[in-house]
C-alpha cells in the first residue's frame, strides 16, 4: 500500500468518510551531485558573507524578507511557527462546481483519496453522484502545515484530490506575451481551413503511455555504460533554430501530407 501523506475525513454536508491521501504521481527524476574533478569528492556548499569575506556559522544565520532593494525584515522561526495553520482533521467540501469549468492552469498535484474499509458505501455514493452530475467538490484543508485549495473529482471508480494554485498566483497571458500582445494578424479563410485539416489529420486519443521520457532513458543508459567502463563518443549536436515559414499556407499543406504519409 502506498504511503499516505495525510489521513482524516472527507465530508460533504453531514456525511463524513475516513480517507487517506495517496500521491497519484511518481516522478523518477535523475539527481546528479557536483564533484571535485580531481578526486571525485562531493562538493559542499558554504554559507558565505561577501561583505566580510568569510564563512558564516549556521547559528549566526537569520531569516529575512527583502522589502526594498538591500533592505530586509528579519523574521524569527518562532514567529513563522506561530502563524502556521494547524493540521486539518477533515476535508470539508463547501461547494460543488461544474467539473468542465475548472481551468487546467490551476492544477498543481494530484492524489488518490483511498477510503477506509468502513466507508465504502458513502465513498461509492459520492463517486457516482459526482459522475452523474459532472460536478467537482471544492474545499480547503491543511497538509504539511500549509493550507491548500483543492478540488475533489472522479477518475473511474476513484475519488481524486487535486491541489490548486490560488487565483492571485496565476499570471495572465498579457504578462507572458506583453511584448507581442495584442496579436494583430489577418488570416485568410483558406489558411484557417487548412490549419483545421492539419489538426484533423493529427487527431488521436489522449494516451500519455504513448510518450516516453527519452532523456531519462538515454541518461540511465549512459550512466550504466560509463559505470561499466565504456568510453562514450561525443557527437556534436547542430544548433539549429526552427525557421518561421514564409508561406504559411504552403507549410500547412506540406504538414498535412507528412501526417497522412505517416498513418
Amino acid at each position: 500500500m502506498p504511503h499516505a501523506v495525510w489521513t482524516g475525513g472527507l465530508s460533504f454536508g453531514l456525511v463524513n468518510l475516513p480517507v487517506r491521501v495517496v500521491s497519484a504521481v511518481s516522478q523518477d527524476r535523475l539527481s546528479f551531485r557536483q564533484l571535485h574533478e580531481d578526486d571525485k569528492q562531493p562538493i559542499k556548499q558554504k554559507r558565505w558573507c561577501p561583505k566580510h569575506d568569510e564563512e558564516v556559522p549556521y547559528e549566526d544565520i537569520v531569516r529575512g524578507y527583502e522589502v526594498r532593494p538591500d533592505e530586509y525584515v528579519i523574521i524569527e522561526d518562532e514567529e513563522l511557527e506561530n502563524i502556521k495553520p494547524e493540521r486539518s482533521k477533515a476535508i470539508e467540501i463547501d461547494r460543488f462546481v461544474d467539473a468542465s469549468t475548472i481551468d487546467p492552469i490551476f492544477h498543481n498535484k494530484s492524489y488518490y483519496l483511498v477510503p477506509d474499509e468502513t466507508a465504502t458505501k458513502p465513498y461509492k455514493l459520492l463517486v457516482q453522484a459526482l459522475q452523474d452530475a459532472n460536478m467537482a467538490g471544492m474545499a480547503t484543508f491543511v497538509m504539511r502545515r500549509r493550507e491548500h485549495l483543492v478540488t475533489i473529482q472522479t477518475r473511474g471508480p476513484s475519488l481524486m484530490l487535486h491541489t490548486l494554485a490560488y487565483a492571485d498566483e496565476i499570471r495572465t497571458p498579457d504578462w507572458a506575451l506583453q511584448d507581442i500582445l495584442p496579436i494583430e494578424a489577418d488570416l485568410t479563410d483558406q489558411e484557417l481551413d487548412t490549419a483545421k485539416q492539419l489538426i484533423q489529420a493529427l487527431q488521436g486519443d489522449f494516451d500519455p503511455s504513448a510518450y516516453k521520457d527519452t532523456y531519462r532513458e538515454e541518461a540511465l543508459k549512459l550512466i550504466q555504460q560509463k559505470a561499466e567502463g565504456e568510453t562514450i563518443p561525443i557527437t556534436p549536436t547542430p544548433d539549429e533554430e526552427p525557421e518561421t515559414p514564409e508561406d504559411l499556407l504552403q507549410a500547412l499543406q506540406a504538414s498535412i501530407e507528412t501526417a497522412q504519409n505517416n498513418d
